[in-house]
């Protein structure tokens, strides 16, 4: 497998990125709005947080982990020899 250009790569970060950041805000701004209906500043709004960080953080570590293809380490290696 080659490589990818440097350019793909900064594509892939910033639409980490973009996910991470929205991913915290839909909850969050959620909560505000929850918080505002129901007069419960800042309950909701602490809760969508959390629970939006929370989703964000799975989500990154889901694409930053490599892929477990079912090979052990040292399979791994000797293939690539």
């Amino acid at each position: 497998m080659q490589p990818l250009p440097v350019q793909d790569k900064r594509v892939g970060l910033w639409t980490a990125g973009v996910e991470f950041a929205v991913t915290i805000g839909l909850p969050t701004g959620g909560g505000f709005w929850l918080d505002g209906r129901m007069d419960t500043l800042p309950l909701w709004t602490l809760l969508g947080l959390a629970l939006g960080f929370a989703a964000a953080l799975y989500r990154l570590i889901r694409q930053v982990r490599p892929k477990n293809d079912g090979m052990t380490d040292d399979e791994k290696h000797e293939t690539m020899d």
